[in-house]
């Protein structure tokens, strides 16, 4: 993992953690942005449980997780509920942990794919859709029993599909992440 600088004197406006989704969302310039791809909710929680005492407080947090857990379900698809289970759990300590450290906490649904994407159009697709819906489902249900922000990625793109919206297929681009950013405003 690259060194991570982290001014703990400074309230940042914006501290995005968690995978590939936030990791290239532009937020401003008072911004910390500890999104890494290809990180499970496991690494993200952990990287977050290494960093907690150095991130003080800020307006507002945005959490993206479940993306690499939904793909850890496509080659162990045996273990999909435990999967899913302790992708929440992990997205539940990182908001327990700073409901009063933040103004506002976010979290993210993970968007649709854009186009189906390679590996996923030949190994369990069908479990790792449902996956991500099911996982999707779970985090809309702790946004509203912690009674903060969703960001429902999901339902903002699921009718979109090719390079309008994403550089690859599966993750955003500029124009999408504007969107975003009015969403937090």
């Amino acid at each position: 993992m690259p060194e991570i600088k982290i001014d703990t004197a400074k309230k940042y406006d914006y501290v995005l953690i968690g995978d590939s989704h936030v990791q290239y969302w532009s937020t401003g310039n008072n911004s910390l942005n500890l999104g890494m791809t290809g990180q499970t909710s496991e690494q993200i929680k952990l990287k977050y449980l290494l960093l907690k005492d150095e991130i003080k407080s800020g307006k507002k947090l945005i959490i993206s997780v479940g993306a690499n857990d939904v793909k850890s379900i496509a080659t162990n698809p045996e273990n999909k509920e435990e999967i899913i289970k302790k992708c929440i759990e992990n997205l539940q300590l990182i908001i327990s942990e700073n409901k009063n450290k933040f103004d506002r906490i976010y979290v993210m649904t993970i968007p649709p794919d854009f186009q189906v994407s390679f590996p996923y159009n030949f190994i369990n697709y069908e479990d790792t859709f449902t996956s991500k819906l099911k996982i999707n489902e779970e985090i809309r249900k702790t946004a509203l029993k912690n009674k903060i922000g969703l960001i429902d990625t999901y339902e903002i793109f699921k009718n979109k599909t090719g390079n309008e919206y994403s550089i690859d297929g599966v993750h955003m681009n500029v124009t999408a992440y504007k969107i975003l950013n009015e969403k937090i405003k």
